[in-house]
């Protein structure tokens, strides 16, 4: 609308003829009406509602209420509230968390783990029913499992502050994690009594870093799923470096062991190298302590 124009002026117009330009942003109007909302407030009061609103303020920083006067959703005026109710900060907060994802809560590596082993779950035993613990949905649900938790949680500090890990974690009964735990476990137990994580990935197979003398008598790698996905061993030297990457023991004692033997005896000659590693006893000590 033109500056000169008698209405460029008026606080509320009622526009419901304009033109849009291609090749411009500016929407031109072509028919409009100026208004008097506190005409229309006095006439229709029940058109009118009071409603707060809490919002995430990027260039403060922080959470901010509003109470804010509407016909329909047309904000007409809006005042800033110091002291908002706890369930409207908290909502807030929800809706803060489905625009930035959990990655805005601390979520450690055996949370993110989690969510990998139910994945693979649902790939792999569909038939367990174990429950969907997906980013997706835990934000479509945050109402359901984390409200409850959130107790006097009313600022961003605070809510950054929970145990958000130990919450997700809950989110399985004890039967669930048992199930879990058999179908996927968390951890390997070497025959020697090292207890070795196991790492997960949603692309490629389970993996087990461990160091080979703690593995010789071991006649098959371990199998996860229900005897369906093989583990990948990536065996270590006694410096803990890699030296050997395999989901077939058998055929490695059997095969390239031979190589190995021979290049880590003269590196590690205090350790143990037998010539037929699928019938000796494993070990975590050096090779005077082992005989």
């Amino acid at each position: 609308m033109d500056d000169a124009h008698s209405m460029s002026n008026a606080q509320w117009i009622l526009a419901p003829l304009l033109l849009q330009n291609v090749h411009y942003a500016d929407v031109r109007i072509l028919l409009a009406l100026p208004i008097d909302i506190d005409e229309i407030s006095a006439i229709f009061p029940d058109l009118i509602e009071n409603n707060t609103t809490v919002e995430w303020d990027e260039k403060r920083g922080t959470l901010v209420a509003w109470l804010q006067r509407q016909l329909g959703r047309l904000t007409l005026s809006q005042r800033q509230l110091d002291k908002p109710n706890k369930q409207q900060m908290q909502q807030a907060l929800l809706n803060w968390l489905r625009d930035n994802g959990l990655k805005a809560l601390a979520l450690n590596e055996e949370t993110q783990q989690l969510f990998i082993r139910l994945s693979l779950a649902k790939k792999w035993c569909p038939e367990a029913l174990l429950p969907d613990l997906a980013e997706t949905v835990l934000l479509e649900t945050l109402e359901t499992w984390l409200l409850p938790e959130l107790g006097e949680v009313q600022t961003l500090k605070a809510l950054q502050q929970i145990d958000i890990n130990t919450i997700i974690k809950n989110q399985l009964t004890w039967h669930e994690n048992q199930l879990l735990q058999s179908l996927f476990p968390t951890h390997y137990l070497a025959p020697t009594g090292t207890k070795v994580a196991i790492q997960y990935d949603l692309e490629l197979p389970p993996v087990i870093a461990i160091r080979i003398q703690e593995v010789y008598g071991e006649q098959q790698s371990p199998i996860i799923a229900n005897g369906q996905l093989p583990v990948v061993m990536e065996l270590l030297s006694p410096a803990h470096r890699p030296i050997q990457k395999t989901q077939d023991l058998a055929t490695f004692w059997a095969g390239s062991y031979k190589e190995v033997q021979k290049e880590m005896k003269g590196r590690y000659p205090k350790h143990l190298w037998p010539d037929d590693p699928a019938n000796t006893a494993p070990t975590r000590r050096v090779k005077k302590y082992s005989q």
